[in-house]
C-alpha cells in the first residue's frame, strides 16, 4: 500500500487508486493535464498499477473498451476537465450499449470557479446523460469528510460498473495544490479504519444474487413441446464461461446460428450453421426453415437477413437470454425475456438435452451448408482478381499463425465476414456493435490486444482509418504485436447496398465520398511496416510472414468497390442455384 500523504489532495487520490487496486482493478488510461495532477501522480506512484498514458481522450476510451471486452473488467480512464472529458462520449456510448464497464475519474474545478467563465470550465456532472449506469460528484477533498466515504464510494461505483455491466463517473472537484507538494493533514485523519488499513480487502464486499438451474424449469416445458427449434447465439464478450455454452449448443440437437461476434463462428460441429446468412439468401425456401421457437443467446446478431426470417417465422416461443435487461425486440414478437449469464442458462438447459427436433429439418440446413462451403471455397480461390471477399476468406484461414483474437470494423468489414469466414480455429472475435461506430475502431483493438495479451489481426475499412488516424501511435507502441488490415475500396461502399444508390445525382459525392487516398505515407510516418500487394497470392505470403515474424504489420488492400459488388452479386448467385 502506497498512500500519498503530502497534502488532502494527494491523500484521497491514492485511497481512491488503492481501492481499485485492491478489486482487482488495474489497468489506468492517462490523459494528461493539470487539474488531474492528484489523480495521475498516485497512480503513477503505485507499484501495482499497470499505467498507460495517451495523448488523446478520444482513442483512450476507445482503447479501456477493446480491454474490457476482451478481459470482462474495466479500466479506469483519467482526465482532466473541459473537453477532455467530453471526448470520452463516443467510446461511453459503445461501450453503453454493448454492456462493457468503464470506469471514469474525471478532474473538474472545484465549486466556486463554476459558471463564472473560469478558464478550461464546463458543466461536467451529468455529461453522458443516461449512458451512464452510474454516476457521482465526489466534493473538494476535505478533513470534515471521513476518509472512508472516498472508499465506499469507490467500491460502490465498481459493483455498479462489474455487476450491471457499464459505464460509471466519478466528476472528482479538486481545488489547488494540485501536485503533491507539502501540505497541512492531521495524523488522525491519516489514521483510517485499522481494518482496511491492517489488510489488502477492499473496504466493502457486495453480493449480488445466483440464478439457480431450477430457476429455468418454466422454460423446459416451453422447449419440449417444441418440434422445429432453432438456437441463435449473439454476440458474447469474453468473460462468459464459454465452455457451459459449447456444451450445451452441441448436446441440445437443435440448429445453431453462431454469429460472428459469438466466438463460435470459426468452431466447426455438425449443429453450428456457419453460413446461416448464406443459407437465407434463397427467401422462396424460408419455409423450409420456419421454426416454431426460437432461443437467442447473448446480444444481437449482425444479420439484417436472420432479423427479418425471425419476424417471418413468428414462432410460437421466442426466448431473448442475456446478461443486461435492454430490451432486444425489434418485431416485437418476444415471449420470455430471460436476465442471467448466458453460461448459467446453458448448464441449467443442459440437463434437459437432447431435445426434439425434426431431422429432416436438421439434414436439410446441414446439406445447405455443405454445399455453400464448397461453392464458396472453390469460387473465392479462383477470382482473377484482388478483392475483399477472398481477403477475408483467406484471413479466417490463416488465423492459427499467431493470433490470439480478430478484430473486424463496422460497415461492410462485418458483414463480410460474417457470410464468408471459413476458418476452424478458436479465436476471440471482437467489433464494436454496440452503437455500431466506424469511429476509434483501431484503437478499440489495440486496447483488446493488450487485454488478450497477445497478438491479433485487424480488418479496417479506409472510411474507419480515416476516423482514427492518431491511433496508429497506439499500434506503434503496443505491447503485442498488430496485424492491420485496412480494406481501401476509396470510400464508403456500404451505400451501394442501400436505396440511396439509385440516386446518382447525390450518391458519389454525398454519401460514397471518395478521398482518392492510400495510406503508404501515414505508415510511414509512424514508422510501421507497411504492405500492398497486388494479388491475393501476394496478400496470403505478406500476411503469413507477418504472423510468423509476430511483427505489427499494416497490409493495404486496394481494391474497386464495383468489382467487389460483382463478386458478391456472382457468388450469391451460385450459392442460391446450387
Amino acid at each position: 500500500m502506497n498512500l500519498q500523504h503530502q497534502n488532502i489532495n494527494a491523500f484521497w487520490s491514492s485511497l481512491i487508486v488503492e481501492e481499485c487496486l485492491r478489486n482487482k482493478i488495474t489497468h489506468f488510461c492517462i490523459s494528461p493535464g493539470s487539474r488531474s495532477s492528484p489523480l495521475t501522480c498516485a497512480i503513477a506512484r503505485a507499484t501495482k498499477a499497470h499505467k498507460k498514458i495517451f495523448y488523446d481522450e478520444r482513442a483512450a476510451a476507445f482503447y479501456a473498451v477493446g480491454y474490457a471486452r476482451a478481459t470482462g473488467k474495466p479500466a479506469v480512464l483519467v482526465c482532466t476537465s473541459g473537453t477532455a472529458v467530453a471526448n470520452y462520449l463516443p467510446a461511453v456510448v459503445e461501450a453503453a450499449v454493448d454492456h462493457i464497464p468503464l470506469i471514469i475519474l474525471s478532474a473538474d474545478r472545484p465549486p466556486e470557479l463554476l459558471s463564472t467563465g473560469a478558464n478550461q470550465t464546463i458543466t461536467q456532472p451529468n455529461i453522458y446523460g443516461h449512458y451512464c449506469t452510474w454516476q457521482t460528484n465526489l466534493p473538494c477533498a476535505t478533513e470534515e469528510i471521513p476518509a472512508t466515504f472516498v472508499l465506499t464510494t469507490i467500491d460502490q461505483a465498481i459493483y455498479q460498473a462489474t455487476n450491471f455491466r457499464g459505464v460509471v463517473h466519478i466528476n472528482c472537484m479538486f481545488r489547488e495544490p494540485l501536485a503533491p507538494s507539502k501540505g497541512e493533514l492531521s495524523d488522525q485523519y491519516i489514521d483510517i479504519c485499522p481494518r482496511w488499513v491492517n489488510s489488502t480487502k477492499p473496504y466493502t464486499f457486495y453480493e449480488s444474487t445466483i440464478v439457480q438451474p431450477q430457476d429455468f424449469s418454466y422454460i423446459v416445458s416451453e422447449v419440449e413441446r417444441a418440434r422445429r427449434g432453432i438456437i441463435v447465439v449473439g454476440r458474447l464478450n469474453n468473460n462468459e464461461d464459454m465452455h457451459s455454452i459449447e456444451k450445451f449448443l452441441m448436446e441440445c440437437g437443435w440448429p445453431v446460428f453462431v454469429d460472428m461476434c459469438s466466438n463460435l463462428r470459426l468452431k466447426t460441429h455438425e449443429n453450428f450453421m456457419r453460413h446461416f446468412d448464406s443459407i437465407l439468401l434463397d427467401k422462396p425456401k424460408w419455409k423450409d426453415y420456419k421454426a416454431d421457437c426460437i432461443i437467442h443467446i447473448g446480444e444481437q446478431f449482425i444479420s439484417k437477413r436472420l432479423l427479418q426470417f425471425i419476424d417471418y417465422c413468428q414462432p410460437q416461443t421466442y426466448i431473448v437470454v442475456k446478461r443486461s435487461s435492454r430490451r432486444f425486440d425489434p418485431q416485437h414478437i418476444v415471449t420470455h425475456h430471460i436476465q442471467s449469464d448466458c453460461s448459467v442458462f446453458c448448464r441449467a438447459m443442459y440437463e434437459h438435452t437432447p431435445w426434439n427436433i425434426d431431422e429432416n429439418f436438421k439434414k436439410s440446413l446441414q446439406e445447405k451448408q455443405q454445399v455453400i462451403e464448397n461453392v464458396q471455397q472453390k469460387y473465392l480461390e479462383t477470382v482473377p482478381l484482388l478483392n475483399e471477399l477472398s481477403v477475408v476468406m483467406f484471413i479466417t484461414e490463416l488465423l492459427h499463425c499467431g493470433n490470439q483474437g480478430l478484430f473486424v470494423g463496422n460497415s461492410l468489414a462485418i458483414r463480410y465476414f460474417d457470410m464468408y469466414a471459413q476458418g476452424k480455429e478458436n479465436i476471440f472475435v471482437s467489433s464494436n456493435r454496440g452503437a455500431s461506430g466506424i469511429d476509434g475502431n483501431l484503437a478499440t483493438a489495440v486496447g483488446m490486444a493488450q487485454g488478450l495479451q497477445g497478438g491479433i489481426t485487424v480488418v479496417l475499412g479506409d472510411i474507419s482509418l480515416l476516423h482514427d488516424l492518431n491511433s496508429l501511435l497506439l499500434l506503434k507502441n503496443s505491447d503485442f504485436p498488430i496485424y492491420l488490415v485496412v480494406l481501401n475500396n476509396q470510400g464508403g461502399s456500404i451505400f451501394e447496398k442501400l436505396p440511396i444508390a439509385e440516386f446518382v445525382d447525390v450518391f458519389e459525392e454525398y454519401f460514397i465520398t471518395p478521398h482518392n487516398l492510400t495510406f503508404e505515407k501515414a505508415a510511414e510516418m509512424f514508422s510501421i511496416d507497411y504492405f500492398f500487394p497486388k494479388t491475393t497470392q501476394d496478400f496470403c505470403q505478406m500476411y503469413q510472414s507477418c504472423l510468423q515474424q509476430k511483427k505489427s504489420c499494416f497490409i493495404e488492400i486496394k481494391t474497386s468497390r464495383h468489382y467487389n459488388t460483382q463478386i458478391q452479386e456472382k457468388l450469391n448467385q451460385l450459392i442460391v442455384t446450387s
